[in-house]
């Protein structure tokens, strides 16, 4: 018994390590890593353009807007060409002269990214546009974009089971009306004590 187990260890161990090795090659081709940081740059360059929208408006941000505006710009329009690496049209072009990474049509997830260059554009060239418009157009390109790179990139299982739960949602109001007053009155009394130590050298 004992001799049968020791000849099945190398062999238990063999395969195991030819399951790791066959793993890391799959992510390999995936080129896992590398989309998930192209996809936080995604997520980053989307939800600045959603900001940007709610704040447009505003004219003490009027200098920040515009100069987001233009990084957004950009960003998506590098965004998409970098992604079509990972994502490779569909299909055949029309025409001999179509070069091979433009041929067909264009992979989804690539589509959110051109929805911001286009309304970041608009807000940049054609000045005051409808703001709700642009702005859910926005949302939704952001949520799209996420949406997408979850089954992409997401865990199926999360490390602990506390993060598994889902959650209530949150609000800014809820929360300082479940403050606890003594807490509150503590902490209100302690920047009071310091801005008259302040006030007084």
């Amino acid at each position: 018994m004992f001799s049968q187990l020791v000849t099945w260890i190398p062999i238990a161990l063999g395969l195991f390590g030819a399951l790791l090795t066959w793993r890391q090659f799959r992510e390999d081709s995936l080129r896992r890593n590398e989309v998930l940081a192209w996809a936080d740059e995604g997520i980053a360059c989307l939800e600045t353009l959603v900001v940007t929208c709610l704040l447009k408006d505003r004219p003490d941000f009027a200098v920040q807007v515009r100069r987001k505006l233009l990084m957004v710009v950009f960003d998506s329009a590098i965004l998409v060409e970098r992604g079509r690496l990972f994502f490779k049209n569909r299909g055949r072009g029309d025409g001999p002269s179509t070069r091979a990474a433009y041929s067909g049509q264009r992979s989804y997830v690539l589509d959110p990214l051109v929805a911001a260059h286009q309304v970041a554009t608009r807000l940049l060239l054609d000045g005051p546009q409808p703001g709700a418009g642009l702005r859910l157009v926005a949302e939704d390109a952001l949520k799209d974009f996420v949406s997408l790179m979850q089954l992409e990139l997401g865990r199926d299982r999360t490390a602990t089971g506390e993060t598994r739960h889902g959650g209530s949602g949150f609000t800014l109001d809820a929360a300082l009306a479940a403050l606890d007053p003594a807490r509150l009155a503590a902490v209100e009394s302690k920047v009071g004590r310091r801005l008259g130590r302040g006030a007084t050298g």
